[in-house]
């Protein structure tokens, strides 16, 4: 069953979302931080975010 959740993946390859390259090109200019789009991962609210902080970290 395919359902469409609003969630961008690109023919379900994520790593190929332009979101991941945009962000590590505004990361550069703007901050001078150099960060492989590969790396990046898109959340759709807080609570995600914060559950992957806490994965990573304990």
């Amino acid at each position: 069953m395919e359902e469409d959740l609003g969630y961008p993946s690109r023919g379900g390859r994520p790593a190929e979302n332009p979101l991941r390259t945009a962000f590590a090109e505004r990361m550069r200019t703007h901050h001078g931080r150099r960060l492989d789009p590969a790396h990046v991962r898109e959340f759709t609210d807080i609570d995600q975010s914060l559950q992957a902080v806490l994965n990573v970290a304990t």
